[in-house]
């Protein structure tokens, strides 16, 4: 379509996807580092072979897809002795990488984003059924950390942030098929949540007490999938106005989980019906409402946001997360991982909505019911009831009844 006849590609999520192939160089990406090149004709993958596994390297060349080492890309395109019109985005290549493409006399670039990113953002249906099976595994981790965490504070044991950290991430480490955390994770108790992108230090991190509002935000890799999720839970006494802004953000998530809109719309488009429900009280958050998800890949991954006039395609992984932050007080953040999927045809055209990856409770404790619609209560009633029942029969007894806890 770009009229280009080879293409490089220097995204390690997008070389990761398409080789179908998956390494850990990166804390929390299980991407490896490399670069592709894709011609009418072949292919050369530039990474450190010595680390190939035999059969990986004979699927690649199985595939036509020659190996070179990781420095060798440069010479590679220099001397590339046929005429290619080359497409790539400057923006993405490193300075040597870029010059010496301009150097070969017999290349041309066309210039333009990544081709494989809007291919890898639209999950297959095996994509989606997979990751479904994640998030349950994810839910069955968070369920046994914050039942054991609401047992510990009950002995009167004050546990760290950091050490939250490090429980959750050995309970997902527990759950089969996982390779490990997608992130750091932010583990933010009562004001420290303020902080939007809060990381516990190893020392000196907040004790927890049974009081107030802890903000779990955390993730993992697991074979079928990446998970992102974000809970803010009451661990004892909250105050009203911590209830009123956990209730305005919970409004504002089931906006979006509850919207369905033309084909050709947007995330851009339907950020506005998430925040409208705290600018009624003069309040805002200060970052986006959701990013894309890659699949075993990156936790963050576009093109598709809240933020950005990307159409939100059939298979596009987002997450919905508002938020409010009030500093010195307390930061509320509610997160689950949606796709998009057909809701209907009418002859106005196809109409699409958003379905839940996520299997984890809402904190019910924390809501001031008479801010939410009757349709808002039934949603949340109805989210936790079929979270824990998927929960139930995979989590420990004193995780069930944990869970039990948020049905109502």
């Amino acid at each position: 379509e770009n009229g280009a006849t080879a293409t490089v590609i220097p995204g390690l999520d997008s070389i990761a996807w398409l080789l179908n192939m998956r390494a850990a160089d990166i804390p929390g990406s299980p991407v490896f580092i490399s670069f592709l090149y894709v011609s009418g004709s072949s292919a050369a993958l530039f990474t450190e072979s010595s680390r190939l596994p035999k059969e990986i390297a004979e699927n690649l060349s199985a595939a036509a897809i020659e190996i070179h080492p990781y420095e060798a890309l440069t010479d590679f395109v220099a001397a590339i002795p046929t005429e290619e019109k080359l497409f790539c985005d400057p923006s993405a290549l490193n300075g040597a990488v870029f010059s010496a493409i301009r150097s070969n006399p017999n290349l041309s670039v066309v210039n333009g984003k990544d081709l494989v990113t809007l291919m890898k953002a639209c999950k297959n249906p095996c994509e989606i059924k997979n990751q479904h099976q994640a998030y349950l595994r994810e839910g069955c981790a968070f369920a046994e950390f914050f039942a054991e965490l609401f047992e510990n504070l009950e002995k009167g044991e004050t546990p760290t942030e950091y050490e939250l950290r490090c429980r959750l991430a050995a309970l997902r480490r527990e759950q089969k098929g996982c390779l490990g955390d997608s992130f750091g994770g932010i583990f933010a108790y009562r004001d420290n949540a303020a902080i939007v992108h809060y990381s516990p230090a190893e020392v000196g991190s907040a004790a927890v007490l049974p009081e107030h509002m802890l903000l779990v935000d955390s993730g993992g890799q697991f074979v079928d999938g990446t998970t992102d999720t974000t809970r803010t839970v009451a661990l004892g006494a909250t105050t009203d106005e911590e209830r009123r802004d956990f209730t305005l953000v919970l409004k504002g998530h089931i906006a979006i989980a509850t919207a369905i809109f033309p084909e050709g719309t947007t995330g851009k488009n339907i950020d506005s019906l998430c925040r409208a429900n705290l600018w009624k009280y003069g309040l805002y958050y200060r970052h986006g409402t959701g990013h894309g998800v890659g699949y075993l890949l990156n936790v963050h991954e576009g093109p598709q946001s809240f933020s950005a006039n990307v159409e939100l395609k059939e298979g596009m992984v987002i997450t919905n997360e508002p938020g409010f932050y009030k500093e010195g007080s307390h930061g509320i953040r509610t997160e689950s991982v949606y796709y998009v999927t057909e809701a209907f045809v009418t002859e106005y055209g196809r109409f699409l909505r958003f379905e839940c990856f996520t299997v984890f409770p809402i904190d019910n404790t924390c809501v001031d019911f008479s801010l939410l619609t009757a349709e808002e209560t039934e949603w949340l009633r109805n989210y936790n009831k079929t979270s824990i029942e998927k929960l139930l029969p995979l989590v420990s007894k004193r995780a069930q009844s944990w869970l039990k806890r948020y049905l109502f």
